[in-house]
């Protein structure tokens, strides 16, 4: 899309535009497209942070090929003064498209660049994770590490080992790839680092 282009923006897969913020951190924008009921392509934006090295981390330990997902998101419209997910435009011929476009582009850049900067440094992006509970698990320990707080990684780590102490069934693959998470993360990349001692 020229409008997301001309904000900033370069496309980064089908829907995806993202911007660089730092060495490592990519503001990031998904254009979310269903049809009307009558025919009209309707877009419900959302915007976040990808913090590449972080990826790069739990995509090596969990054995995935790199993708665009962001780090930490959340839908446009809760960003703006309606406060709701279910803020869309629509492209349906009774506005001009690039009209709609542009106004879509704007308000990426101006109510969600602010949460993109806002969650840029990975101190942000671990706060915000806390309160998810799907990727939070995987991607705090990266960046924990990626901050020099190893003693850190490993007490967040036996902490949600701990939490599925009891899912033993190897049916449950959430739990059962979250352990070999965990073993490849303590192995592979605890064993070289620790926190520098504290002076009393």
């Amino acid at each position: 899309m020229a409008a997301m282009e001309q904000a900033g923006f370069g496309k980064a897969g089908d829907g995806i535009f993202t911007a660089r913020l730092d060495d490592d951190g990519l503001g990031w924008a998904s254009h979310i497209t269903s049809s009307g009921s009558d025919g009209a392509i309707e877009i419900s934006p959302k915007v976040g942070v990808r913090h590449e090295a972080v990826h790069r981390l739990v995509d090596r330990l969990s054995n995935r090929q790199a993708g665009t997902e962001p780090t930490v998101s959340t839908a446009l419209g809760y960003l703006m003064p309606e406060r709701s997910a279910n803020v869309i435009w629509r492209f349906d011929g009774d506005t001009p498209l690039d009209d709609q476009a542009r106004s879509l582009a704007s308000s990426i850049v101006t109510h969600g660049r602010p949460f993109m900067l806002e969650h840029a440094s990975l101190d942000s992006l671990i706060v915000a994770l806390r309160d998810d509970p799907w990727y939070g698990p995987k991607r705090i320990p990266a960046a924990l590490l990626l901050l020099g707080r190893a003693d850190e990684v490993r007490g967040f780590l036996a902490a949600e080992l701990k939490k599925i102490a009891d899912r033993t069934d190897p049916r449950d693959l959430a739990a059962t790839e979250f352990r070999t998470f965990a073993e490849r993360f303590e192995s592979e990349l605890l064993g070289a680092h620790s926190d520098p001692p504290r002076s009393s």
